[in-house]
């Protein structure tokens, strides 16, 4: 083990791939990104390019070449386009789509209903007053009994 003392300035081999690993920490992830959070991520055109055409490789020695330029790409950003690429490689949270989102909706009154009751019908029925009453009533009481297939038809019903 080396110190600061007896440092020679030459480096070593394990140093020299220290240095290696963290001048190249950005191509390995942004490659095994799914798609949509590739789609996703803050790049510029060429490191989106590069990384693209990397995600397509199959050969191992090609795709450490290309995996090299990825970083060289991205070392030659400005810092503050290095520092979206890190914080985005740190949390690749994608948001979600507007039909995730309605889904989601629909089971948190499917769960209202089921646990609530009136209450939660009567909420429902304010923001829609088209639904009919007595039909979302039975459903949601046949929907307690935990089956797949009726609370299926419980947030069919809901469905617009």
């Amino acid at each position: 083990m080396m110190d600061e003392k007896h440092d020679d300035g030459l480096g070593g081999r394990s140093r020299n791939r220290r240095e290696f690993s963290a001048a190249n920490r950005w191509a390995r992830p942004l490659c095994k990104l799914i798609a949509k959070e590739f789609d996703a991520a803050p790049l510029p055109d060429d490191v989106r390019e590069a990384a693209a055409i990397a995600r397509s490789i199959n050969d191992h020695k090609a795709l450490a070449r290309q995996y090299q330029r990825i970083d060289k790409l991205v070392r030659l950003q400005d810092d503050d386009v290095i520092a979206a690429i890190d914080a985005f490689l740190a949390d690749p949270h994608v948001p979600k789509t507007k039909k995730d989102a309605a889904a989601a909706e629909l089971e948190h009154w499917c769960d209202r209903l089921i646990a609530d009751g009136d209450e939660a019908l009567e909420a429902w029925i304010e923001l829609n007053p088209g639904a009919d009453r007595q039909r979302l009533r039975t459903l949601a009481r046949n929907a307690r009994d935990k089956s797949a297939a009726k609370r299926r038809a419980l947030r069919d019903a809901l469905a617009p």
